[in-house]
Parts: C-alpha cells; structure tokens; sequence
C-alpha cells in the first residue's frame, strides 16, 4: 500500500526530496515520520479499518502527509478543499458523515457548527488522543486490498452528490498499470496543478509516491498564472504533468513568451475533456513535451481506464475523428462497447461504453441503489470472468484495433474543467435559492465549455435576480465547480406542445443571449485615455462575455471564473505585461490591475540588458557574514584570504599601485566599513586607505621566505573592520622575478571572487602599461542589493529548512577530553597529501562513469574513511558552496564580489566495502539541497556538525597578459588570527593544482590524535584511488604547524608536485554543432588536421538531405582542397536538431555524449537579421541551457560557446561604452532580438562557470572571406558589408564617407583563435574578442571596386542612409534592405580586445593586414557568387 512503499523509501532514499509545495520541501524521511506520528495519533484515537476521516486542508504538504496518515490507520479519506464560503464546504463534509475531518484550525468552529468532529490537520494533531507509549505486541492491522481507501463525492442528478468508493486495490493497478504503459521505472518529478479534491490529479500524486520521485504541489497563484506556472515547470525540471485540455490551453499561450520559458516535459497528460485535433498538433510542434498522452476515466473506475499516447504530430496525420482518441484499455481493464442492439463488442462498433476489471470501484457509499443503476453484472452473465462492470453513459466508437474515440454523453451529465457534473444536481441547487423560480443549466461552447444558466425569478415580489450576487450566494449552496459561469434571467422558459420546457429553444435564446453580450469596444470614457486600462477592459470584456462592470468592481462579482482569470492573466501577459495570479487575486478590479501594470512598466526595460532595480539595504548582509559577526571571535580583524602568485616578468610599481587602485574602484566590497549600529551591523562605502606597497625581494631563497610572511604579518595587521582597510597588495620586485602578494578580509571576498579580483588586477594593469586609463564603473548588480534581495526573501525560503530537519548532529571523532579554547587557529595542524596528475585525471573519469561529479567522489571517499574510523555508517558534515544563487532575475551577480558563501549540513551515509555507493550517496546528499543552502545560514541554524567539507576546484589565472602569473612556491603564513577559534574540530579542503587533486585535513592536536589523522588521510587518499580503478600506492603526507585556513592556490613545497603540464589540452571526443557554418566548417577542418580528437557533429537533416551529406557540402564548399573521407574513423555525423530535447537525439547516442565528450563546441545559431524573439531563444538561447546540462551531466566537458561582439547593443548617448573581454552588461539597447538571444546565452554560459564549469565564450565581429582565397560563405547576401555594396553598385554612387572604417576579421583566422584558445592547457576560460585590430577604410573598398570595372560616382550624400534613401521608390528589395541597415544607429561602443590579442601572439595567431589582392579576390568571390552584379551592370 502507498504508506507501505513511503517507508520503504525513507529507508532507502531517506534524503531524497518527497513533496515541494512552494519554499517547503519534505524529504521521504521527514513525510514518513510525519505520516506515521499522525497515523499513529489516529489510531489512538479511534481511527482503523472501516472509518471515513474528512481532510479539510489547505494546500500544502500537510494535506498530502493527512491522506498517507489516514491510509496508514486502516480508514479512508474524502477530501474537500477549504474554499469562501466555508459553510458549502462544511455541508458537504456532514453530508459525507465522516468520523473525524482533520481541518486547519481557522475553520475549525464553522465545522463542529455542522455537527462534525473536528481535529487539526498538522502535524501536531490537536484535538487527538496522545498516542500511548510503544509497548510489545502485534501491530495494529493494516488495510486489506478491498478496503475503501477513498471516497470521492461526484455531482448527482437529483443534487445529491454520490461518494465512490475506491479501494486499495484499485490504487495498486491503476498505478501499475499507468506506470507500465508509459514505460516510467524511475523516480521523476510530477506537477500537481489541478484541485487535490477530484481525481484527475491523482495521477501526479500516486505516481510519484509510489516509484519515489518527487510530487511538486503547484500552489494556487502559480497553478492559475500562465506563465508562472511555465518558468516553475522549467525551473523545477518537472517531468511529468497532467491537467486538462481546457487549462493547458490558456497555459500553452505564455510558452516561449518571455524567449526562455520553455519547459521540456516528457510526458504531459490531458484528461476531462475532450482533446481537440489542432490543440494536440499545436503541443506536438512546440516541443513542450516529448510524449503527449490523452487520458481517460470516470471516477467509478479509479482515476483512468485508457490512455493514447502521441511522440510526433505525424502520429495525428491516421487520425480521421473530431478529436485525440481516449485510447486502449490500461492494465488488465477491459474495455466494451455495447451497440444498440444490446450486444458487447471491444472493436468495429458504435454504443455505450462498459468498464470491467480492477480499476471498477466498489459502488457509491451508503447508496445500494444507485449502486445498483451504475455497477451492473450484464457482462458478468456473458462472461463470469469480467465481474461487475461500470456503466459509463459515454458514447464511443471502437475502431478495428480497439481504439476508442469518445463521442459524446447519452445523458444530462458534462465535463466541465475536469469535474464530471450532473446538471440536474446544478438546477437543484438553483432551484434551492429563494430568488428563483425555476432553473435549466447547459453546457455551451464558446472560446471554451461554459456552464450557463437559465432561472425565473421567484413571483414573490423579490428584487429582480441579480446574475453576480446570485452566483456569489450560489457557493453556499454548490461547489465552486458547479456554480454556473453565466447567469440569465428569463420572465418565463419556451414550452413544447407537451407543456414541458423546450430545451432546444431555451439553448438558443441562451446562446442568442451570450451573442448579443460579445464584447464591444469599451466607451471612450472608462479608461480615461489610459492605454493600460484599455487593454485591461478589452480583456476582462474578451473573457467574461459583456462589457457590464466598472472599472473598480470585483472580476469575481462581474461574473467571472477561474478560468477566465487565467484567460484574461495569459492575455495581458501575451501582450507584453509583467502580470501575475498572486498580484490579480490580491486586488481583482480592472483599476487595481491597471495601476499594478503601469507601475511595472514604470521600470520597463524593453529592449535593454537587465538593470538591477533591487534597492540596496546597508543593513543587509549575506548569511556568511552574519555568522561571522555572531561567532564573536577574540581577534576579527584577522580573518582573512591571501593569494601568494609570482610572475617571471618585472611589474612596474606605478603602474601596478593604479592598476590596484582602479580594482578597489571597481569592486565596492573592497572599501566597505562594517561599522555597529543601533540596528545591526551595517556597511559604509569608505574612502580606502592606499591597498598597494612594494618592497625588493632577496635573492636567496630563505631570505625571500622569511621576507614574504613577515610582510604578510605587518599587512594582516593592518586590516581594520570597521575602517574598511580590508584589502592589500604588495609587490616583492627581485631581479627577473617578482612576487605578489594579495590579502583581503574574509567579509569582503570568497573563492569565486578571488578568481574576479586577479582577473581585473591583471586586465587594468595591462590597460595602464599602454598609458590607458581603464573602466572603474561598478556593474550593474551590488553585493547590497543582492544580500538585501536574499534577506527580503528570507520568509519564501524558510520551508527550504525542512530538508534538513532529519539530520541529527553526530560527533565527528571521537575527541580528546579538553576544555574551552582547545580549538585555536593559533594550535591548529594541517596535514596535507595529493594525487598525481594522472591519478586525478582517473578519478575525474571513474566518476563520470558512474555519473557523479569529482567532489562528490572526493566526499564520498572521505565520509568512507572516516565512518570506517568511527565505526558508524552514516556521516553528518556541513559543506561550503559558492552561494550564488538569485531569486530576481534583474540581478547579475557572476562578476561581483562579496562573501556569498553558503554553508549547510549534509548526512552521507556510507556502505561498507561499497566506495561507489558511498560516492552515490554523496552525490545525491549534495544534489538534493535546494537553492545552494542558502536558507540555512539566512535563518541562522545552529551548527549541528564539527566536520567541514570544502571543495575549491582549480584556481584559474588570466594567461596571456602581462603579469604572467602562477601560485608561488613561497609560504605566507597563517592568515588567521591565532586567538580564533576554529570553528569545526576537522575541516578537509580540496582544490585542483595544476591538474593534481590537493587536499589538507587541519585540526588540532588538542581535540584530535594526530596518528588517528594520519590514518584518516591515508585511508582518504586510498579509497580515493580505488574510486579511480588504481591499485594503492604510496604517497607524500606533509604535517604543517599553524592554520591553512583561507590560502586558497597555496601549497607546501614540501608536497612535492609535479611540473606545469604541458602547454596543450588534449580531447578525445569533442561535439561539434555548426559544422555546416561559415566559421564551423573551418573549425571542423583545423579539428580534424591539427588535432587527434574523435568530432562528432551533430547536424540536421534538411530539405530531403542526410546531414551527411548536408556536411560534407559544406566542407567541400569552405575547404575546397580538403578531403572529408580522410578522417572517416574520426568523424561522426549525428542527426538531430538543437531546439528539441536531448538535441533530437536516440537515447543511446545521447548517453553515450554524457560519458564519452569532454568538449563541446558550440556554433550553431539562428543568424537572421530579422526574427521573433520566441525563435531567436529557441534556436540560440535554449540549446544553450541544453548544452549546459549535457556539460554537466557525466563526464565534466569543458563548454566552448561561439557568441558576437553584437551582445554589446547600442550603448548610450555620450562618449562611447568600453565593452571590453570581462564586459557584458552595460546598460546596452539591443538593435534586434539575435542580439538580445545571444546576450542571454552568454549569461547562461557565466552562471555555468560561476557554479564551477570550465566555460570560454568567443566574441566575432564582422567575419569575412578566407585570408588566402577570399572565400566567403554562402550565404553572403545575409551580409550587411555586402547589402551596402550591392545596393552602392547598382545605383552606381557611393556616399562621401569621409575616415570611416571598418574591421574584416577573415574567418580561418578566427577559427584557428577558437582552436588555440580551447587547446592551450595554461587558458582556463574566459570570453575572448576574436575580431581583427587592422581596419580598412570604406573609400580604399570603393577604389578596388572601381579598379574591378564597377561604376562608382560620389554622391554629395553624407553617408549611405541618405543616399539609399533617394532611391527607394524604384530601388526594389535589396535596396531597401541596404537603406534599412545604413539608417540603424552606431552603436557608440569601443571595442577592447586587447587581452585576446596579446594572448593569441602568443599561440601564435596573428591577424592579417588587409592587402589590396585579398579585397579583389574577396570580391571576384561575390561576384561569382552572385552576391555582386556582373562587372559594368547595375
């Protein structure tokens, strides 16, 4: 039974993440505890077998633990949602007559009103019986399969709901059978959108229960707002979902609306409705899902009963219905049709639908009667193996192979929504209000199914029926789902010859009715001139069917439903509005809506990069330094981070002092104060002291040491919290060589910011070598604003600390008795040992085989050997995680520094003689923690363990610059006061030198044996190689005295390490995408001659040609002397296509792309000039994210992303922008949406290298033809040089165009930078300018083509706008192509490319000067081409 198999999962994946309902999060742990204290409080109290519990609860995870609990005692639940007015709801549950109803205590007494006995629904279970203390004997009995274990209550004609009983038993092989069908044998996620109080959603809640997956329960702004509920879909990667036709449909209009919300489903349910031919075709195109399944199934026969599943639109092409079919029969269900000829049939016939088998529910509770109309043994006397048999009233036709298509009911009962309803039970509940007469309820099909009513008033004398306030009184009287969406009033209904009420003329005068009500432009006057009003009243008008509101009435009380709000919610946010269900909800009046759009808009960033509008609070500091004020330590100055780097060059100290003053300018973090205050700490930007000195270093080795770590020790000293002193450099100048010295105080900096500060230091420097002066404008983002938008959002992240409620605090080690103070910095001991570079290499493959990443290994090992020391089996350590992680998608925090830091328990439980399961584990405590942790240390949980974990990763330095820098073989000494105390008994830090994993396990001898420490790091460091597939083998431990705590690229002489690698990387399997392009195909030649790297290209087929043959036309175009045959064993062609899921791809070539790349090229994007934003973001941003996820999905690969300078827009009025290699946001205007496309990527590509990934990204500008041929790509009239000239040519004139200049970059030069960049082993990522510094003059084109025999005049025209201009009536298209991109504006951008340059002289690429016989080649190619009119014409 389902509690059964929650255990069952608990003890198997106890960390596993069960149910997410917002911020909150249980793990299969923490819902069975949960499950099992209510079950047990149940029992105590007299709840078991053959006893009904209503659950009245909100929509969290304590109604899914109440349904688990019930089952768990042996009873059954009926389930009703607490909805306004709690009294309909309250008369339904008595109505049930249920035993005990678990309810949110708010609603308590509205309930014990009704006369129910009433409990609280939480966890604590207020109102039962503390359950008695565990003593021995037998278990209370559990459920039998044929026990109720819900009841259901549908709409009943006569207005008297029926409860179906559904057992065990029919939870067991519907689930079963469901889960066969859809081939699922793994644990995935599912979205639960629909109301937890009818069936259809059963399926997302069973399923992932029973297989142990995660059940995400959408909450009700999300679940009713288009467009949230697509990025949670994504966000959350949900796997699978099932709502109705009717509800995807308004879904489906926000999918790729804002360019990146595109879920991937791989399989999405329809049920409750019809499902319409072109809706399934629409879904089947967009790529939302990769099987589309049409689900069907009365309640009577548990949820569904058939099921047809669609993987491509040409699988609707054999279809010859109205509508998807329902299907074939599920499981052991059988499937009859009886014709009207009262025969049964299961093919080739036309009738009444029968269901047999053991999806038929018992019959309906306390109701023999009706039980007795509905569940018949008709086919039972035919056959006495089908049993008893549901009668559906549903007409279908059966085709020759079983299928079934459904036609239509035989009676008065509808599906609205996904609620099965009797309409007489509607017109009994009408007829019930005082104000009406007489009622008739239809169902009409307008946009969608609509419920509408006709009534006659009462002939009391009442006020005449007003539709708004009646529907709102009709909710005492209905279910929500059942009151009608349209109202009307009629002083008498059409009678027949009979006297009876013509239904067939009443349904015309209400369709007449609701054609007459069609929206109609509003007046002028209600929207005051507003444009925003306006398009709320069209809308609200659209979807509620009249125009008769006013601006300041409820959308509720002018009549509309649910599903109209989320109509008129996709409709507003389809036409640009940032709109939400939460923020509609709040205040649902057009006025209210209006003013909520205008003020967003107030911000609108349309066509800019995103601008960070989060207002920076001083008091707002990250979880890491708030835990690091309330430790209190005995000497805070002296809590810092030092790089100790040394260069083989001669830094100039002037220069370098402005280089690290222009630094400090860039970076706020530098030159904050933390300063006490009546309310907290705060942070003041200060006027920094100078950071920089310079000393001369002695020539002898011992002398230099001694001089770097007493200089280390003057400036430590000198850093001041509360001034704001918290950064210093200092130059040691020797003779040929030089080091440097970097200190900062922890407040200020981490590990990834490291990374930016050397980056910048390195990049100014250079730039003030030259005599520049370099940009020192902060980005767009603060570290305030993003610790002040963490700290606003502390309330939605507190139920993220329910995923560590299950850890229990363990002793690390067994420590020494010791007293107060045994911890100190100053006592501490770091024992030190590595792996060789082939040996981390092997470890780094291992654990891509097996699926999990190289510091999960490095935990795993770990937690291993020191359970092993300990003797348990379980390791509880916390983990530092880079931290950042944004909830406001207008922050950019990838080059900002700060202490972002995150730090968070994990349990690893660890297997004896099992280090690959042990690793698993690791990887799974590591992947389960959500959102980075980061909600443990904002709510300031206690530290519940003495061990830390901390994985640094490589330290990558720029290469290619001027500093030439590497980690010094010098020590700098502790960077930490001695008096502090340590914080952990055992830390274990981790980084990757120079390919070779290095570790250091600090402790202190006081608290721990250092022999045992000894034994621990052996063993670490052996079940690390025996992870890697390596036979033990000796290696180096070094026992250092004093703290390595906060030396992050340092590492002790003593250990030995090997020599830098060789200066080139090496891959063995790389992908290609973009082969068939201009710089791709280039790209794939230099891969194939200048390299011994297998290249699988993945290529798509187009316009009835293979991509292999696709390619190798484009190889033998671009690289005419090439031979593609030659490299046959090297080269693989895949067919697929970025834009779907897993690129199109079969499983097996997928799988085998995780484990096998270790580098993914990335060319292929959409270059149009002109496009939609949704297929720019299809075709260029989301393969990106796709690409990301195969990066980091088995073997780590290395990303390489093709972008264009043109990410830089069009800058603002003034002196140009510097966009240099380390810019991306400048506030820019993107002139069309490819660019706007590739900027998202890139920033998709940072946050990748921000998590850890080695990501490049390459910058081209205007590529041009081959340096030797000229030859250019095919599509050469896509050019904006070539539109102008053409355009210039056929007019026979050219503009006066004075110095103006251009870049042409050729495109084998570009492509051998990509090549050399990716493959230099000392370049460890980045972005790089590919672009030529070499510019030729437009006047020095027009010469050439002139000497080429085209008539070239000069115009008095001031420039090609205004000479296109006056051509254009008789121009045609190409000319007014070319007018279109001359009149675009400059961009007023300045290109930086210096560091790009300097480092490709030295891989030796070079860009050419343009020569006067490569232009006329370049144009004899485009004349040949076609691109340029023949010589002499026009």
């Amino acid at each position: 039974m389902l509690p059964a198999l929650v255990r069952a999962h608990a003890r198997t994946h106890p960390h596993r993440t069960a149910v997410v309902v917002g911020r909150e999060r249980l793990t299969y742990a923490r819902l069975a505890s949960r499950a099992d204290r209510l079950t047990d409080l149940l029992r105590a109290s007299g709840i078991g077998r053959g006893c009904l519990v209503g659950i009245h609860l909100d929509r969290t995870a304590d109604a899914v633990v109440a349904q688990l609990a019930v089952l768990g005692a042996g009873a059954a639940f009926t389930l009703v949602e607490p909805t306004e007015p709690v009294a309909e709801g309250a008369n339904r549950l008595a109505l049930a007559a249920p035993d005990l109803v678990l309810a949110e205590p708010r609603h308590h007494g509205e309930l014990r009103r009704s006369g129910l006995r009433v409990a609280d629904g939480h966890e604590a279970g207020g109102g039962l019986v503390p359950p008695p203390a565990p003593v021995g004997g037998p278990a209370a009995p559990g459920p039998a399969d044929d026990d109720t274990a819900y009841v259901l209550y549908t709409s009943g004609s006569t207005g008297v709901p029926k409860g179906v009983q559904v057992s065990h038993a029919n939870i067991r092989h519907y689930t079963e059978s469901l889960l066969q069908r859809l081939d699922i044998a793994e644990p995935l996620s599912y979205a639960h959108v629909t109301t937890l109080a009818a069936d259809l959603g059963n399926t997302c809640l069973f399923l992932p229960l029973w297989t142990g997956g995660t059940l995400h329960l959408v909450d009700d702004a999300t679940r009713r707002d288009p467009a949230a509920l697509l990025r949670y879909l994504q966000d959350h990667r949900v796997d699978v979902l099932k709502t109705t036709p009717s509800h995807w449909s308004v879904v489906f209009q926000a999918f790729g609306q804002d360019g990146t919300t595109r879920p991937e489903l791989r399989f999405l349910l329809l049920g409750g409705e019809l499902l319409a031919l072109p809706l399934a075709r629409r879904i089947l195109d967009s790529g939302v899902t990769r099987n589309l399944v049409n689900h069907y199934g009365p309640t009577e026969a548990t949820v569904g009963v058939a099921a047809h599943r669609l993987t491509a639109a040409s699988d609707l092409d054999a279809l010859d219905g109205a509508s998807v079919p329902i299907g074939t029969p599920l499981g052991r269900t059988r499937l009859l049709v009886r014709a009207d000829d009262g025969t049964f049939h299961d093919r080739d016939a036309v009738g009444e639908l029968y269901i047999a088998g053991p999806s038929v529910a018992l019959g309906y509770r306390d109701d023999p009667q009706a039980t007795a109309a509905a569940f018949t043994d008709d086919l039972a006397r035919l056959d006495p193996a089908l049993g008893r048999a549901y009668r559906t009233g549903d007409r279908v036709r059966a085709d020759s192979r079983g299928v079934l298509e459904f036609l239509g009911r035989g009676d008065r009962q509808v599906k609205v929504s996904g609620y099965r309803i009797e309409l007489g039970h509607v017109e009994a509940g009408l007829r019930r209000h005082p104000a009406v007469a007489d009622a008739v309820a239809v169902l009409l099909t307008r946009d969608r199914a609509m419920l509408v009513a006709a009534v006659v008033p009462a002939a009391d004398g009442r006020p005449a029926v007003q539709p708004a306030a009646l529907r709102r009184e009709l909710r005492e009287l209905l279910p929500a789902h059942m009151v009608p969406d349209r109202i009307e009033a009629f002083d008498a209904f059409p009678r027949n010859a009979n006297g009876k009420t013509d239904q067939a003329a009443l349904r015309e005068l209400l369709e007449a009715r609701l054609a007459e009500r069609t929206p109609r432009p509003s007046d002028p006057a209600a929207d005051g001139g507003d444009p925003v009003l306006a398009d709320v009243l069209a809308s609200w008008q659209r979807h509620l069917g009249h125009g008769d509101f006013a601006v300041d009435q409820d959308f509720d009380q002018a009549g509309g439903s649910s599903i109209d709000a989320i109509q008129v919610i996709a409709d507003l946010q389809a036409k640009g509005y940032r709109v939400s269900a939460a923020a509609f909800l709040a205040e649902p009046t057009a006025a209210a809506l209006a003013t909520r759009l205008r003020e967003d808009r107030g911000g609108d960033d349309h066509g800019r990069a995103s601008a960070a509008r989060v207002v920076a609070d001083d008091r707002a500091l990250s979880p890491a330094q708030t835990w690091f004020f309330r430790q209190e330590f005995a000497q805070p100055d002296q809590w810092n981070q030092a790089l100790l780097l040394e260069t083989d060059s001669t830094p100039r100290p002037a220069e370098l002092a402005a280089a690290v003053a222009d630094v400090v300018g860039l970076h706020p973090m530098l030159r904050t104060a933390f300063r006490p205050g009546a309310d907290g700490r705060r942070r003041e930007l200060v006027d920094p002291a100078d950071a920089f000195s310079w000393s001369r270093l002695p020539e002898e080795d011992g002398p230099a040491a001694r001089t770097v770590r007493d200089v280390a020790a003057a400036l430590q000293r000198e850093i001041r919290i509360a001034d704001g002193n918290l950064f210093k450099v200092h130059l040691f100048l020797g003779d040929g060589r030089a080091e440097l010295l970097l200190i900062c105080h922890h407040l200020a900096i981490d590990a990834v910011s490291w990374r930016i500060v050397v980056s910048d230091l390195s990049r100014c420097y250079s730039e003030r070598l030259r005599g520049g002066e370099p940009t020192t404008a902060p980005g767009p983002t603060g570290f305030g604003q993003w610790a002040t938008h963490l700290r606003d959002r502390a309330a939605q992240l507190r139920g993220d600390l329910a995923h560590f409620d299950s850890l229990a605090r363990l002793p690390a080690v067994a420590p020494r008795p010791g007293a107060p103070g045994d911890n100190r910095e100053g006592d501490a001991q770091a024992l030190w040992f590595r792996l060789s570079r082939a040996q981390s290499a092997a470890l780094t493959e291992a654990a891509a085989r097996s699926g999990i990443p190289a510091h999960a290994a490095l935990l795993g090992a770990f937690a291993q050997a020191l359970t092993e020391q300990l003797g348990t089996d379980e390791l509880v350590t916390d983990v530092e995680s880079h931290g950042r992680i944004c909830f406001d998608e207008t922050l950019e925090v990838s080059r900002v520094v700060g202490w972002f830091t995150s730090t968070f328990p994990v349990s690893v439980r660890t297997v004896a003689g099992d280090l690959a399961a042990t690793g698993k584990s690791a990887a799974a405590a590591l992947a389960e923690v959500p959102a980075l942790g980061v909600a443990y240390g904002l709510h300031e949980q206690p530290q519940r363990a003495d061990v830390c974990f901390n994985y640094l990763g490589p330290f990558a330095l720029p290469f290619g610059d001027d500093l030439h820098l590497r980690p010094s073989r010098h020590p700098v000494g502790p960077v930490r006061g001695p008096e502090n105390d340590r914080g952990y008994g055992l830390k274990l830090t981790a980084r990757v030198h120079d390919g070779q994993l290095v570790a250091d396990l600090s402790y202190t001898p006081a608290r721990h044996d250092p022999e045992r420490m000894l034994d621990l790091a052996r063993a670490t460091r052996d079940h690390l190689l025996r992870g890697a597939g390596l036979p033990p083998a000796d290696g180096r431990f070094v026992l250092e005295s004093g703290s390595s705590t906060g030396l992050l690229a340092q590492v002790p002489g003593a250990l030995e390490c090997e020599p830098p690698a060789g200066s080139v990387r090496e891959y063995g399997t790389v992908l290609l995408t973009g082969a068939t392009g201009f710089i791709g195909a280039h790209l794939l030649d230099l891969l194939l001659a200048r390299t011994r790297s297998k290249v699988v290209c993945l290529v798509r087929a187009k316009e009835g040609r293979t991509p292999a043959e696709r390619l190798a036309d484009a190889y033998a175009w671009y690289v005419p002397d090439g031979r593609l045959d030659r490299y046959a064993d090297r080269l693989t062609v895949l067919a697929g296509d970025l834009a779907e899921p897993d690129f199109g791809l079969a499983e097996p070539d997928y799988r085998r792309l995780c484990h096998e790349a270790e580098a993914l090229y990335h060319l292929a994007a959409d270059t149009r000039l002109f496009g939609d934003r949704e297929s720019f973001d299809r075709q260029n941003t989301e393969p990106v994210r796709a690409m990301i996820r195969l990066a980091t999905t088995g073997r780590p690969k290395d990303l390489h992303y093709v972008s264009t300078l043109a990410v830089c827009g069009g800058g603002a009025p003034g002196e140009p922008a510097v966009f240099s290699e380390d810019s991306l946001d400048i506030g820019q205007e993107f002139l069309n949406e490819y660019e706007r496309s590739k900027y998202d990527a890139e920033r998709l590509v940072q946050g990748f290298a921000t998590q850890g990934g080695n990501a490049f990204v390459y910058r081209s500008g205007n590529v041009s033809g081959h340096s030797v041929s000229g030859r250019f790509q095919r599509n050469g009239g896509d050019n904006r040089l070539v539109q102008l000239l053409r355009a210039s040519v056929r007019i026979g004139r050219v503009p006066r165009v004075g110095a103006l200049t251009l870049a042409l970059s050729p495109v084998d030069v570009v492509a051998r930078g990509i090549l050399e960049i990716s493959r230099s082993a000392r370049v460890r990522g980045g972005t790089f300018h590919l672009d030529t510094h070499h510019e030729v003059s437009y006047e020095r084109l027009f010469t050439v083509l002139r000497d080429q025999g085209y008539a070239l005049a000069e115009d008095g025209a001031e420039g090609f706008a205004e000479l296109f201009g006056r051509y254009l009536g008789d121009g045609g298209e190409q000319l007014s192509l070319a007018h279109f991109w001359a009149g675009r504006p400059d961009r007023n951008v300045r290109y930086d490319h210096t560091r790009t340059r300097r480092l490709l002289a030295r891989l030796g690429v070079e860009f050419p000067e343009v020569t006067g016989s490569w232009l006329h080649a370049f144009f004899t190619g485009l004349g040949q081409q076609g691109e340029l009119p023949s010589t002499g014409t026009r």
